[in-house]
């Protein structure tokens, strides 16, 4: 009989009681801790490096704040990125492919890998490593190529380069 008092209390125990002061038994506490081993996913993620568990998006650059067919002012301040290298001056390990500056090119095609990439009106160069760049171009329809070089102007290709189609309006003043 003392037995069947045992296994009466042990069950009754892990029932809930309207006492919301009554503390629930240990293994109760103990019970979410394995619920969290049996997905091991959780686990292993807390024990890479911060590196290895960041979101990764692909490798390349973008405008920041424009987008293909968009309409724009003329005077418009475009936002360059990059993802999977460094902003760094020209000149700067000109080797160095993990670093580079960007170039904007206007109503031209790309530029192939390895070719540096001209200086005319048409292809703007930031190789102070500039983010920014303000547009004045006539109002109509662009393409607008943002193309990222290494430190001796010559192109990543097609890869680290985007293009996007504006319209182009009058400055608002």
């Amino acid at each position: 009989m003392r037995w069947l008092g045992i296994v009466f209390l042990a069950v009754t125990s892990g029932c809930t009681s309207s006492n919301p002061t009554t503390e629930a038994p240990a293994e109760e506490v103990k019970a979410p801790a394995a619920a969290e081993k049996e997905t091991p996913a959780k686990e292993e993620v807390k024990d890479k490096p911060v590196e290895a568990i960041k979101p990764k998006g692909p490798d390349g650059v973008s405008f920041a704040n424009v987008k293909d067919g968009d309409t724009i002012a003329n005077g418009f301040e475009l936002e360059f990125v990059v993802s999977g290298k460094n902003v760094a001056p020209a000149g700067e390990p000109i080797d160095d492919k993990t670093i580079g500056h960007h170039h904007l090119i206007i109503d031209a095609k790309g530029i192939e890998p390895g070719t540096p990439v001209p200086a005319d009106a048409s292809h703007i160069h930031f190789g102070k490593g500039q983010t920014k760049h303000t547009l004045n171009v006539a109002p109509g329809q662009h393409t607008l190529t943002l193309q990222f070089a290494d430190g001796a102007h010559r192109s990543y290709g097609p890869e680290w380069a985007k293009t996007i189609t504006v319209t182009v309006t009058e400055s608002k003043k």
